[in-house]
């Protein structure tokens, strides 16, 4: 398994809110970097965002996930980060 692909980020990562909220109440750590392939790496919120998990994202946001967290390989989420959905394009940062 590569670094950072925790609980937390499988259920960001699938979508499943209920399981996230559950896991950031047990104490897992929201700021997580996760690394996608070697030396590419991604936040949980960039994660939930790219993949349209409006709810996920909302409850990182909840669990004041750093929204301006960047990686070596990857911009901070208000800047790069775009949630995609039925109403086209909307920025993380537009959902504080």
């Amino acid at each position: 398994m590569r670094e950072g692909r925790t609980p937390l980020y499988i259920a960001a990562d699938n979508g499943h809110e209920a399981v996230v909220r559950v896991l950031i109440q047990a104490g897992s750590e929201v700021n997580k970097i996760v690394e996608m392939r070697p030396q590419y790496t991604k936040t949980l919120l960039c994660i939930a965002a790219e993949r349209s998990r409006e709810a996920v994202v909302r409850a990182l946001i909840e669990a004041d996930v750093d929204v301006n967290k960047a990686t070596d390989t990857s911009a901070a989420p208000p800047s790069y980060t775009k949630l995609n959905g039925a109403n086209g394009v909307t920025p993380c940062s537009a959902l504080l």
